[in-house]
C-alpha cells in the first residue's frame, strides 16, 4: 500500500512538473493586422531573378542575384508607406519612391497603397496619383514573398507572365530604414 502511495505520488509530482514547465511565450486571439510591418521608410538592398519554370521542374539554382544591374547602392532607392490611424484601425494611404539615379523598377513614383487582405495579405497594391506617372500602368501589384512582420525584411516580387503561366519572378528584397 505505501509503495503504490509513493508511485502514485511520484507520477503526480512528474505530471505537475510537466505542466507547470509548459509556459506558454505568446497570446491566443485575434491575429493582428500586418500594415504595421509595411509602414516607413524601406531601402532596397537587393534583386533576385527567380526561374519559375525551372523551379517548377525541382531544378536547383534558379536564383540569379542581379542587384548590380539596378544600380542600387547604399540607401539610394527607398519606398516609404504611409498610414492614418482611425480608431482601432490603421488605413494605408499614401506611398512615395525616391529612385536618386536607380531604376524605378516599381514604375510608379507616388499614390496611395492597400494589401489585398489586412489580416493575410498576399499583395501589395498601388496606385499612382495622376495617370502621366512615369512609364508604367497607372497601378501595380506586387506579391509579398514573405509575410511582413516588424523587425523583417519585406520581400516581394513581381511575375512575368505570358500564356498564363509565370515564367520568373524579380524578388526585391528591402531592409526598414530606422525612425529618428
Amino acid at each position: 500500500m505505501k509503495r503504490e502511495y509513493i508511485k502514485w505520488s511520484i507520477a503526480l509530482f512528474a505530471v505537475g512538473l510537466i505542466f507547470w514547465s509548459c509556459k506558454r511565450d505568446f497570446e491566443f486571439g485575434y491575429p493582428s493586422p500586418k500594415i504595421n510591418g509595411v509602414v516607413g521608410m524601406w531601402t532596397a538592398s537587393k534583386v533576385e531573378l527567380v526561374d519559375a519554370v525551372a523551379l517548377a521542374s525541382g531544378a536547383n539554382n534558379v536564383k540569379l542575384d542581379i542587384t548590380d544591374a539596378y544600380n542600387l547602392k547604399l540607401d539610394q532607392y527607398t519606398i516609404t508607406f504611409s498610414a492614418e490611424t482611425e480608431g482601432p484601425s490603421i488605413i494605408p494611404t499614401a506611398f512615395m519612391v525616391e529612385a536618386n539615379g536607380a531604376y524605378n523598377f516599381i514604375g510608379i513614383s507616388r499614390g496611395t497603397w492597400k494589401l489585398d487582405n489586412m489580416m493575410y495579405p498576399t499583395k501589395i497594391l498601388l496606385q499612382a496619383s495622376d495617370a502621366f506617372d512615369d512609364v508604367m500602368p497607372p497601378n501595380a501589384s506586387f506579391r509579398i514573398v514573405a509575410p511582413p512582420k516588424e523587425g523583417t525584411e519585406l520581400r516581394i516580387a513581381f511575375d512575368r507572365i505570358v500564356d498564363n503561366e509565370v515564367l520568373c519572378s524579380y524578388v526585391y528584397t528591402f531592409v526598414k530604414v530606422p525612425e529618428n
